[in-house]
């Protein structure tokens, strides 16, 4: 049972613990618990190991920081505009939040986004790279959908980009019925603050003749 405990070990464990599986393998064979058969095969199986190249691993990028402050304005000022509601911007950073806020404000206006890559990165302030991280993020969140409109073998036309998530919509619906304010502001009449200083002189005079007479 420990042979093929070892196995299995050997099998599964990342290249980082090779090293040690092989010495818990002449440890065991020290101790009697395995037949030298065995080790000398669970050995092998750990040099075969070794020998099989790592497979890195690919984190998703997060983006890169504007190269010119009026990339980084205009990221600031679509991340702050509200085209996208809290419990789905959290899950993005600055950058893919100011490329969504993009998408999300044509869709307001056409009920969807066709522009291209290049075009929302430049509205966005930021890189393609980042545009297209947001973009497959979000589809595969299910947030949005992405057609591909292709043309010829070899051409296609701009993807179309449709909102599909239920909150999403209710809230650029919030955030369209309310231009210039918050999402959920009322609109507010102004109030009449004009002050009237008519026959103020009047009560004023007689209280400074007083004091005059008193300080005589």
């Amino acid at each position: 049972m420990l042979t093929d405990e070892i196995a299995r070990a050997v099998q599964s464990a990342p290249q980082s613990r090779l090293a040690e599986l092989a010495a818990t393998i002449w440890r065991a064979y020290g101790a009697g618990a395995i037949g030298e058969t065995d080790a000398q095969a669970l050995a092998e199986a750990v040099e075969a190991r070794k020998r099989i190249p790592a497979v890195p691993t690919q984190p998703r990028r997060v983006g890169s920081r504007p190269r010119a402050p009026e990339s980084l304005e205009r990221r600031r000022r679509w991340v702050a505009s509200g085209w996208v509601p809290p419990t789905i911007a959290c899950r993005f950073t600055a950058g893919e939040l100011s490329a969504l806020s993009v998408v999300a404000a044509q869709v307001a206006k056409h009920g969807r986004c066709d522009l291209a890559l290049d075009h929302i990165a430049a509205l966005a302030g930021v890189g393609r790279t980042t545009v297209r991280n947001a973009l497959g993020e979000a589809r595969r969140l299910g947030f949005l959908t992405v057609e591909v409109r292709q043309l010829r073998a070899f051409r296609n036309d701009t993807n179309v980009i449709r909102i599909v998530a239920s909150a999403w919509q209710s809230w650029i619906s919030m955030r369209r019925s309310t231009p210039g304010q918050g999402v959920g502001a009322k609109p507010c009449a102004a109030r009449n603050t004009h002050i009237s200083y008519e026959g103020r002189k009047s009560r004023v005079q007689p209280i400074q003749q007083e004091t005059r007479r008193w300080s005589r």
